[in-house]
């Protein structure tokens, strides 16, 4: 059996660039034995793509944002993963309505916002018509437009200066995304396992971290875990996740490449060699 884990990437489901399969040939390549499809906000079927690749154990899995009040009061949008659930259960049906409100609104006002400085990349049914129809758009997909028509050098250029949160047309997300415990909740109910995803991404300090954390370990229980390694954060924070957060809190370690290829860092990769061994506890629920 192939060698290594990952347990957090993406695909077209959502705001990835390869398909499912693709997606799958990639980690194979690398050496991937165990991998988690985890779209945004997506419960992807998964049937097809076990019958094609039999040597490799695909855990059905999702990134859910959900909405999370700091301790000034801010309203923070956290990713939890979740993984090993049924895709068949009324609860992870439940969840995938839930983190999908109509992005019209938001995708219509990042357009106006892009207007206003003078870049133009069409209406928004001919974004939607390049995205092969999607209706739901991400950010993502606004960044490689900016890059197809002229106005960044990169996807990386287009966050950086346009679309981030320094940007110059940025549009603040107004989704009303769920609430924290329901998100828990729902996966839970649904046989899966939370993770709490990337927990420096979110910009607070180290109280609000540890807040956080403890908060998601009260709901979770023993049924938690959190990602550990993470593919673009250096070896110092990885080490931090794990011996400040998850070690002392009892959540399971999980790893994520955060995969989408589009070359949005450095580590936009799946070559991380995250060895399955260590993250045997999580694994042994999975798999």
């Amino acid at each position: 059996m192939l060698p290594y884990c990952d347990l957090h990437t993406h695909s077209t489901c959502s705001d990835g660039k390869l398909t499912l399969q693709q997606l799958t040939d990639q980690a194979r390549r690398c050496g991937i034995g165990v991998l988690a499809p985890t779209d945004h906000n997506v419960v992807s079927d998964l049937t097809a793509l076990r019958r094609d690749n039999p040597d490799m154990i695909l855990i059905d899995g999702t990134e859910a944002s959900c909405r999370y009040v700091d301790l000034t009061g801010k309203v923070q949008q956290v990713h939890i993963v979740g993984l090993g659930f049924d895709p068949a259960h009324p609860a992870i049906r439940r969840l995938a309505a839930l983190c999908n409100p109509d992005r019209t609104p938001y995708n219509q006002a990042q357009l106006d916002a892009l207007e206003k400085i003078g870049i133009h990349i069409g209406t928004l049914e001919e974004m939607r018509l390049r995205w092969q129809g999607r209706q739901q758009l991400g950010t993502r997909q606004f960044a490689e437009d900016l890059v197809r028509f002229g106005y960044a050098s990169s996807v990386q250029d287009a966050y950086d200066r346009i679309l981030g949160y320094e940007g110059i047309a940025r549009v603040k997300n107004q989704l009303k995304y769920p609430e924290l415990e329901a998100v828990v909740k729902l996966i839970l109910e649904g046989g899966g396992i939370p993770v709490l995803a990337h927990l420096p991404y979110y910009g607070m300090d180290d109280r609000d971290n540890h807040h956080l954390a403890g908060i998601f370990k009260e709901l979770t229980g023993p049924d938690g875990a959190m990602e550990t390694e993470y593919a673009e954060y250096p070896p110092a924070i990885r080490e931090q996740l794990r011996w400040e957060y998850a070690q002392p809190l009892g959540l399971m370690e999980s790893c994520a490449s955060d995969f989408h290829g589009v070359g949005l860092n450095e580590s936009d990769r799946l070559d991380h060699g995250f060895p399955r061994e260590q993250f045997a506890p999580l694994l042994e629920r999975l798999v």
